[in-house]
């Protein structure tokens, strides 16, 4: 009969003459030695369970994660080496981690999971087929032709690879390595579909981790982006309050402008009609003074005469007379201008009344030169191109400011001396009005903003950003269009649309 002894020696026994004697020795294996290894390996397994599930819990991302699995397996599994890995769009297979690969064979070879020579092993068929792929035996295992001859090298004698469904739908596998031939069996093959299947939970929950963190930072960017804009919005709301507060100053100071104005009107009406009933005496003076020296000065005496004359010559009479006609038509001229300058204050700062008036555009323009004159003067010269226009029906006011927000902006857009040129023209449907400079034009990346509220190129101090913004929309209520011609280095033109009115038309 045959036994087994822990000596790992077999022995057929024999009687003989009431001795056993030892007929032949060859080398044997415990059986309770073997069954002790499995079991122990089996531990080990449940212990690298323990451990991989320990490592999930601690949420560590996909990369660590992986690496720390590899080290596990081989630490604590006692596997020779483990490599975790995902087949590339042209099948094969790209490494994520790995542990125990000292001797760089993962570097001397290639595995595919497409049905090629490549793919035919236990990596590329598990992934392939989404099935446990075991080889208890590489140097007997045809499949394992491409890679023996490093494997063996290497003293790899069994290999295993278990499918990995990754959170995007593709497979990926968990390869492990033995030096020893018949290395997987059942039991530890269950337990490590398992630690495969909880591999596979694992990433999956840190997929979704990694998607809340990203959601999370997307909506911090987008808190922190909101955040700006309402300091923005709110900025915008500062400078709108403040721009509101200084267009009721103005609109203050254009009250009392007008009430100051008509203050002045009344001392220049009487002025002005004391300077013509002065002027009317001076010249009557002035003819009474020649009729003298023409008639009255034959009948006097010598003496008389020569007295007068004296006294003429020494008042410097003949000087008063001819320079006083001088002063009394200059000072007649400066009170007009001052009555001029009163009633176009008058007409540009009053406020409009509900009802549209007739008016020409000329007017319009002519008013509002004479109102920047004084800002206009010292920067460029202004030439002007005006049509004869037909009367239109509009707020005078309103389209005064207007034009006088154009007259500004092309002084400030002028490098002294400029040019500005007023133009006026119409159709059969349309009156137009222009203003041009030869500045430094508009950029076309701008163009587009120019009449967004609070947008300005001017530097500080020089204005709100609102007065184009309040021109269209001014022009817009009476139905018509401001349209923009610009190049840059040429200057720009801005024109004024306006509908004539039915009766014109």
């Amino acid at each position: 009969m045959t036994i087994w002894i822990t000596s790992l020696r077999r022995f057929d026994l024999k009687q003989k003459g009431g001795n056993i004697l030892p007929e032949q020795t060859t080398p044997c294996i415990d059986i309770r030695t073997q069954q002790s290894r499995r079991s122990l390996h089996v531990n080990r397994l449940y212990a690298v369970l323990s451990a991989v599930n320990r490592a999930i819990t601690r949420k560590p991302g996909r990369r660590e994660l992986l690496q720390e699995i590899c080290r596990i397996l081989v630490e604590i599994g006692e596997f020779r080496m483990v490599r975790f890995g995902a087949p590339d769009p042209q099948g094969w297979l790209v490494q994520e981690a790995t542990f125990g690969d000292t001797l760089g064979y993962f570097s001397t070879i290639r595995s595919s999971t497409s049905d090629i020579p490549e793919g035919r092993g236990p990596t590329g068929t598990a992934i392939r087929e989404g099935r446990p792929v075991i080889n208890n035996n590489i140097t007997t295992d045809p499949a394992m032709l491409p890679w023996r001859e490093h494997a063996t090298c290497n003293g790899f004698n069994s290999s295993a690879c278990f499918p990995v469904q990754l959170p995007s739908g593709a497979t990926a596998g968990l390869t492990l390595y033995s030096t020893e031939c018949d290395f997987f069996t059942t039991d530890e093959e269950q337990l490590l579909v398992e630690i495969a299947s909880d591999i596979g939970y694992a990433l999956e929950f840190s997929a979704t981790q990694d998607a809340l963190l990203l959601q999370q930072r997307e909506l911090e960017a987008l808190s922190e982006e909101l955040a700006q804009r309402v300091l923005q919005e709110v900025q915008k709301c500062r400078e709108k309050d403040r721009a509101v507060l200084h267009l009721e100053k103005m609109a203050s100071i254009g009250q009392l402008a007008a009430g100051a104005a008509h203050e002045i009107n009344n001392p220049i009406a009487f002025i002005n009609g004391n300077l013509n009933t002065l002027a009317r005496y001076y010249d009557q003076i002035v003819q009474y003074d020649r009729l003298l020296q023409a008639d009255a000065m034959g009948e006097l005496s010598p003496s008389t005469r020569e007295r007068m004359e004296r006294s003429r010559v020494s008042l410097d009479l003949e000087h008063l007379l001819t320079d006083g006609v001088d002063l009394l038509n200059e000072t007649m001229d400066g009170v007009n201008r001052v009555a001029r300058i009163v009633q176009d204050l008058k007409s540009f700062c009053r406020g409009d009344v509900l009802v549209k008036e007739p008016m020409s555009l000329n007017s319009c323009l002519e008013r509002t030169l004479f109102i920047a004159g004084n800002e206009l003067k010292y920067v460029a010269t202004v030439s002007k191109e005006y049509a004869l226009l037909p009367m239109i029906l509009c707020h005078p006011g309103q389209l005064n400011q207007v034009f006088l927000n154009l007259l500004v902006n092309a002084c400030h857009a002028v490098n002294p001396p400029g040019e500005i040129v007023l133009r006026s023209w119409h159709d059969d449907l349309f009156v137009y009005a222009s203003v041009s400079d030869n500045g430094q034009g508009i950029p076309e990346g701008i163009k587009g903003r120019i009449f967004e509220p609070f947008f300005t190129t001017k530097e500080e101090g020089k204005g709100t950003g609102l007065g184009l913004s309040i021109s269209r929309d001014i022009v817009k209520s009476h139905d018509g269009d401001i349209l923009v011609e610009s190049q840059v280095g040429a200057g720009a033109t801005f024109t004024v649309k306006l509908p004539r009115t039915q009766e014109d038309t």
